[in-house]
C-alpha cells in the first residue's frame, strides 16, 4: 500500500470515528445505574461534612447577632449580716438584694451588633464558597469519571 493510498483510508476512517464519538457523546450523561450529573451534586452536597461543618458555623454566627447588643453580666447580690451584737439582734437581722448592671456607652452597642453582622455574613460567604467547592470538585471527578467510562465503551467498540 502506497503512503497516498494509506492517506485516502485513514481519510475514510476518521470521519467514521469521529462520528461514532459523537453519537456515543451526545447520549444523555448518565451512567447504566442512572447517576448523572444532577444526582452527583445532591448526593455531594447532602452528605459532605465541610460543607455541613461551614453551615453550622454560619448558623452559629448568626444566631450571635442579636445577643451582640445585649446588656452583659447582670450580678444579683444578697447581704445578710452576721455576727451581730446585742442591739442588732434586738432589731432583727438585715438583709438586702441588690441587682446591678454595667450599661455602655450605647455606641458601642451598636457597633457590637455590626461587627457581629460582618462575622455572620462572612461564614454565610465562606459556607457558600464551601459549597461551590465541593460542587466544582464533585463535577469534575463526575465527568472525569463518565469520559474513563466512555471512552472505555470506544475503545471497546473499536476492538470490536
Amino acid at each position: 500500500m502506497s503512503h497516498q493510498e494509506g492517506g485516502r483510508a485513514l481519510k475514510l476512517v476518521r470521519p467514521r470515528v469521529i462520528r461514532i464519538a459523537f453519537a456515543v457523546l451526545a447520549l444523555p450523561v448518565s451512567d447504566q445505574n442512572g447517576l448523572t450529573p444532577e444526582k452527583a451534586l445532591q448526593i455531594a452536597e447532602s452528605q459532605n461534612p465541610e460543607i455541613r461543618s461551614a453551615q453550622a458555623r454560619a448558623d452559629a454566627e448568626d444566631s450571635l447577632v442579636s445577643s451582640a447588643s445585649w446588656l452583659e453580666r447582670p450580678k444579683l447580690g444578697l447581704m445578710q449580716e452576721q455576727n451581730l451584737n446585742n442591739m442588732q439582734l434586738s432589731m432583727g437581722p438585715m438583709t438586702s438584694w441588690s441587682i446591678t448592671q454595667e450599661i455602655k456607652f450605647p455606641a458601642k452597642y451598636f457597633a457590637s451588633r455590626s461587627a457581629q453582622s460582618a462575622r455572620a455574613e462572612a461564614a454565610l460567604s465562606a459556607s457558600e464558597d464551601k459549597r461551590l467547592e465541593i460542587r466544582s470538585r464533585a463535577l469534575s471527578a463526575y465527568y472525569a469519571w463518565y469520559s474513563a467510562q466512555r471512552t472505555a465503551a470506544l475503545l471497546a467498540a473499536q476492538r470490536e
